[in-house]
């Protein structure tokens, strides 16, 4: 159907911003954000306005530089990887070449995620065989359980509910949200990202319905509580036992943000591909651009805050899951702030909707399913 309009070792926060003293600290007292729910209801009355766009709130910060940074500091520790037993963080390689080895040091060290994927009873499919047997109704069904996903993180992050009732029915199976809640902003710069985060995310899912009409999927059950802690573990950020919570502060808020961001981004390269309609291509070019510009946001500000050892940690558990080289943190050899995962032409990762789901899903069974406890719906869910 046609659219109708319709580096080895992370630096650490003392490291990168110590060096840059005139960035703006990470908390900001003023203005107060107004209410999250007003904010979001104005933004997506003025999408259909001529109207003059309100102005920007600004960061008018005031307080301890040092104190904000030490505060951030602290949060990040907690997530921090130190390297495995025996391994040597080793000297920055330079940066002529570097992004080639990485790949290929990537390349050696994904087999043992394929062999997890496989342990787990995942088998990547053949995603050309059946690139003929789906329609771009499918395609856009499949790009919108994971609109569903975001909308669902980034609403209850700032206003502590989801989705409207109106926007969860449709074809398959309706599934219920599990987990979610406001993060305790405290006057974190953060939170005017969340906002503008769950306005594109909300707005992505009534594109996407309106464009399949009656064939658009109903949202399908999305596991927001214990597939943080799974995945935590899994990447190596906390140990069995531990719990991650991705609204218990604005940074791990932004680490979960990290986690579904990247994943949309390569879904929608890959997914370009396999559209028919020359106007379904344009719509997804536009979706791709703006997860693009939203993932790349939220990579700096974790690099501002000293935290690629978590995001390299997390890059690489999804590079396994994907079987191949794929993905790199907010670290490279010699930068400290790779706000964007692409190959060696400089292009975004592109990613199967097998690889995609396996991502997902972390892995399989054995993970519950990930993000999706009873699968995603639509024709492409495995």
């Amino acid at each position: 159907m046609d659219v109708q309009g319709a580096d080895n070792g992370a630096r650490r926060q003392d490291t990168v911003l110590g060096n840059h003293p005139e960035r703006w600290p990470i908390t900001c007292r003023s203005p107060t954000p107004r209410s999250s729910e007003a904010v979001i209801r104005n933004v997506m009355r003025r999408r259909h306005r001529a109207a003059e766009p309100a102005a920007r709130p600004r960061c008018c910060c005031s307080g301890n530089k040092t104190d904000s940074v030490s505060e951030a500091q602290n949060m990040v520790d907690e997530v921090a990887i130190e390297p495995a037993s025996g391994e040597s963080p080793g000297p920055a390689a330079p940066a002529g070449g570097g992004r080639r080895r990485l790949i290929r040091r990537m390349g050696a060290g994904v087999v043992g995620g394929a062999v997890m994927a496989s342990a787990a009873g995942v088998v990547l499919g053949s995603d050309t065989a059946k690139a003929a047997a789906i329609t771009d109704t499918d395609i856009i069904n499949f790009a919108l359980n994971f609109e569903y996903l975001g909308a669902e993180y980034y609403l209850r992050a700032i206003t502590g509910q989801g989705l409207a009732a109106t926007l969860l029915t449709g074809t398959g199976t309706q599934g219920t949200v599990t987990g979610g809640s406001v993060v305790p902003w405290n006057g974190s710069a953060i939170q005017y990202y969340a906002q503008r985060l769950a306005v594109d995310e909300l707005a992505h899912v009534e594109f996407l319905r309106a464009v399949n009409g009656t064939a658009a999927i109903a949202e399908p059950s999305i596991n927001l509580s214990t597939s943080w802690t799974t995945l935590a573990i899994a990447a190596g950020l906390i140990a069995p036992g531990q719990t991650f919570n991705p609204f218990a502060d604005p940074i791990s808020f932004l680490l979960g943000a990290y986690v579904i961001e990247d994943v949309c981004v390569t879904a929608l390269a890959g997914a370009a591909a396999l559209l028919t309609s020359k106007t379904n291509v344009a719509a997804a070019a536009g979706l791709l651009g703006t997860e693009g510009y939203q993932a790349g946001m939220i990579r700096t500000l974790l690099s501002d805050l000293g935290a690629g050892q978590a995001t390299d940690a997390i890059s690489a558990l999804r590079a396994s899951l994907s079987d191949v080289a794929d993905d790199f943190g907010t670290t490279i050899p010699g930068n400290a702030y790779n706000f964007v995962p692409n190959d060696i032409n400089g292009l975004a990762f592109r990613r199967t909707p097998s690889q995609v789901l396996n991502i997902a899903y972390g892995g399989g069974a054995a993970a519950n399913y990930g993000f999706f406890p009873n699968l995603v719906n639509g024709t492409i869910n495995s």
